[in-house]
């Protein structure tokens, strides 16, 4: 974690939710306070898990609060997923180890053991669906940047055009 982070708790995606603490001029609408604001009387400004908006920035601005702490997901790699999986596995396992095979419990260590498979699959598919965003994001990034070179292209072609064309004659009417 960064200077200005803290650990706030795991995200069902496979990362992990930071309390991060800005300036109230980094703050940004669409973003999600990781913790309530209140003035120095005690007047609540805005609640934890509240999305920031320009209003609220500007309030906060005349309010004179100077930080505000924001959430931000940790992105996981598959390999910090499936280590984090197999050591949920290993606690299970060395929890039931003295259970005998025939025990009721043994019931419950499958059941746990299903549960931390399901919860790696989603985290998994989570992490999948996000890089395939990112690339769709990236590829209609590189698109939009290749269409305005093409369109300064075109421009400075049709400006050297005109450049190098003779300047049309202005016809001299005489007014009546």
């Amino acid at each position: 974690m960064g200077t200005g982070e803290r650990f706030r708790g795991a995200h069902m995606g496979g990362g992990f939710l930071l309390a991060k603490r800005i300036s109230v001029d980094q703050a940004v609408a669409g973003q999600v306070l990781a913790e309530q604001i209140a003035r120095h009387d005690g007047v609540l400004l805005a609640s934890q898990g509240s999305l920031v908006s320009e209003g609220l920035i500007r309030t906060l601005i005349r309010q004179n609060v100077d930080t505000i702490a924001i959430e931000e997901e940790e992105k996981r790699s598959d390999a910090e997923i499936m280590g984090v999986h197999d050591r949920e596995i290993e606690r299970v396992d060395a929890a039931f180890a003295r259970i005998p095979e025939e025990s009721v419990l043994i019931a419950l260590r499958k059941t746990l053991v299903y549960l931390a498979d399901k919860e790696r699959d989603k985290a998994l598919e989570y992490l999948a669906a996000l890089e395939a965003k990112e690339a769709k994001e990236a590829e209609e990034a590189l698109a939009a940047k290749e269409a305005e070179e093409a369109r300064e292209a075109a421009d400075a072609e049709n400006g050297s055009e005109a450049e190098a064309a003779p300047p049309a004659r202005a016809s001299r009417r005489k007014k009546k």
